[in-house]
């Protein structure tokens, strides 16, 4: 059965059960504390993504042939 209209009138014979208001607030915080966690991950996300952009135009060579960063061990020009 599908729905087409719902009115108030409705609404009222609905019976919803909900967890007591110390419970709703439990559960309020645990979501708070994962959007911080996941905002904490997102930022960290987005500094490792800088880290790789600086890391791969240091590692790549210039127009001499060589790299910014090498490897230690690396020393000859680039094929």
């Amino acid at each position: 059965k599908s729905i087409v209209h719902l009115h108030n009138a409705d609404l009222k014979h609905i019976s919803l059960k909900t967890p007591n208001l110390s419970e709703q607030k439990r559960i309020s915080k645990i979501f708070e504390v994962l959007d911080q966690t996941i905002t904490l991950h997102e930022e960290k996300k987005h500094q490792l993504e800088s880290l790789k952009s600086a890391l791969l135009q240091k590692m790549f060579a210039n127009k001499n042939g060589y790299p910014a960063v090498r490897f230690e061990g690396f020393s000859n020009e680039w094929e």
